[in-house]
C-alpha cells in the first residue's frame, strides 16, 4: 500500500472523530444514544480503512493482516496480556497524576446499557475493529514502504494519540508497541487481537465488579505518599514481568518461524533508510496532540 495513502487514512480518521464531536457538542438537537456513540466509535475507524483499502486495489488478507496461527501460541498471548499488566498499570498510575481514569469515565458514561453489550463492544468488537486498523492496513502499509522498526514506532504513535486523551494515550503507545512486534514476528494480527481482546475483558470485568467504586480521579483517593508506594511496588513487579514478556516474545518469534526475533527489527532497521512520514500523518497526529492538549488544560 503507497505511504500516502495510509497517511491519508489516518488524517481520515482524526477528522472525522473531531468533526463528529464538534457537531454533537454545538449543534442544536442532535442526539446520539451511547449505542449509537458506540457504532460510530468503531465506523471512524473501519470507513477509512476500507476506502484506503479500495483505493490501494490490495488483497483483502494482506492488507488487513489476517493470517493463520498455530494453536500454541493462544496460550502464550493469554499469558502476555498477565506479564504486561504490572507495566501498563504503571503508566497508568503515572499519568492519573494529571488527569482522569479515562478508562473508568467511559465505562461510567455507558453504565446505563446492559453488560453484555458493554462487554460485546469494548472486549470484543473494539479490540477487533482497532487491531484490523492499526496492526491491520496502518502497519501493513508503512511496513511496505520501510523497516519494522518504523511500522512498530509509527503505528504504535497512531494508536495512542487517536484516543486523544493523556490517560489512554500513554499506555496505548506501549501496548501499541508490543502488539506491533506480536504483529511483526507473527506475520498475523491475530496474537495481538487475543492480547486486546484479554486486556479490554478483564479491565471490563474488574470495574463492573467494582460498579459505582471505579476511581476516575486517583487524586481523590490516594495520597501523594501512598502514589508513590504503589507505583514503588509496581515498578519492581514491572522490571520482572517485562522481562519475562520479552522473553515470552522471543519464544513466539521461535515459534513462528522467524528465526532472528526481536533483534532483527534493529538490525534490519539500520539498514534501512526509507523515509515512511508524510504530511497527511503528520497533520493527523497533530491533530490529535492538540485535543490531548486541550483537554489536558481543561483538567488542570
Amino acid at each position: 500500500m503507497n505511504k500516502k495513502i495510509t497517511g491519508f487514512i489516518f488524517l481520515g480518521m482524526a477528522l472525522t472523530d473531531v468533526a463528529l464531536m464538534l457537531i454533537m457538542r454545538y449543534v442544536p438537537g442532535i442526539s446520539v444514544s451511547m449505542l449509537g456513540r458506540l457504532f460510530l466509535s468503531e465506523s471512524i475507524m473501519l470507513v477509512p480503512c476500507f476506502v484506503g483499502w479500495l483505493f490501494a486495489h490490495e488483497n483483502f488478507c494482506e492488507s488487513f493482516g489476517i493470517k493463520k496461527i498455530k494453536l500454541k501460541l493462544i496460550p502464550g498471548c493469554m499469558l502476555l496480556t498477565l506479564l504486561l499488566t504490572p507495566v501498563t498499570a504503571l503508566v497508568n498510575l503515572a499519568t492519573l497524576v494529571f488527569t482522569e481514569n479515562e478508562a473508568g469515565v467511559i465505562f461510567q458514561a455507558l453504565s446505563g446499557l446492559p453488560f453484555f453489550v458493554i462487554a460485546l463492544f469494548i472486549t470484543f468488537v473494539g479490540p477487533f475493529v482497532e487491531e484490523w486498523t492499526f496492526r491491520g492496513i496502518l502497519f501493513s502499509g508503512i511496513r511496505k514502504n520501510g523497516s519494522a522498526l518504523q511500522a512498530i514506532v509509527l503505528s504504535a504513535l497512531a494508536f495512542g494519540l487517536f484516543h486523544m486523551n493523556l490517560n489512554q494515550a500513554a499506555y496505548a503507545f506501549l501496548l501499541g508497541v508490543f502488539f506491533a512486534v506480536l504483529r511483526e514476528i507473527s506475520g498475523s494480527i491475530l496474537p495481538s487481537v487475543i492480547c486486546h481482546c484479554c486486556i479490554n475483558g478483564s479491565s471490563t470485568l474488574m470495574m463492573w465488579l467494582a460498579k459505582d467504586e471505579v476511581v476516575t480521579d486517583v487524586g481523590t483517593v490516594m495520597s501523594r505518599d501512598n502514589m508513590l508506594i504503589a507505583a514503588g511496588v509496581l515498578m519492581v513487579m514491572a522490571l520482572f514481568t517485562t522481562t519475562l514478556a520479552v522473553a515470552l516474545i522471543m519464544w513466539i518469534s521461535e515459534i513462528s518461524g522467524k528465526e532472528d526475533g526481536v533483534e532483527g527489527i534493529f538490525s534490519e532497521h539500520k539498514k534501512d533508510k526509507s523515509r515512511v512520514l508524510t504530511l497527511p500523518y503528520l497533520i493527523g497526529c497533530g491533530i490529535c496532540v492538540f485535543y490531548i492538549v486541550k483537554d489536558l488544560v481543561q483538567q488542570l
